[in-house]
């Protein structure tokens, strides 16, 4: 772990994960500094890259995306970089993680309205991306996250 974020550091990073809408002053309460300390942490660990953004988690649902699909795509190491660009553009796409443990993978997480989209969306875009030899695609009944 980095020598450079310590205790104070985590206990904020861990607030932040759990509540990011925290103002510093409720941060402060609950960590045992000031205000101005939270501030300038807060403010290191953006500049370090060690927080990237702050978001919004969304309830997909409610926004009418009934189907959470993850694919599995095996493809040809070289045209991983294209395919993964490709699949960046569409809306369709949330995220993407590349794998080089044995066969070139890469693995997507979609959102879409419902099963006839996933179905159009593999045949229409994942089955004609040239460097895909093989895909499956796994329906997510379920999820939690931290």
């Amino acid at each position: 772990m980095n020598e450079e974020i310590d205790n104070i550091d985590r206990k904020i990073i861990s607030i932040l994960l759990n509540e990011g809408r925290k103002s510093f002053n409720e941060i402060s309460l609950i960590v045992g500094v000031s205000t101005g300390t939270v501030a300038n942490r807060i403010k290191k660990l953006l500049k370090k890259g060690v927080i990237k953004k702050f978001t919004v988690d969304l309830d997909w649902k409610k926004l009418g995306f009934k189907v959470f699909a993850i694919l599995l795509i095996e493809a040809e190491l070289k045209k991983l970089s294209s395919i993964t660009e490709k699949l960046y553009s569409y809306p369709e796409v949330n995220e993407i993680y590349t794998c080089m443990v044995g066969t070139p993978s890469i693995v997507v997480f979609i959102r879409v309205n419902a099963i006839e989209d996933l179905s159009f969306f593999i045949q229409d875009k994942i089955a004609s991306l040239e460097g895909v030899k093989n895909f499956k695609s796994i329906i997510v009944t379920d999820s939690r996250r931290k």
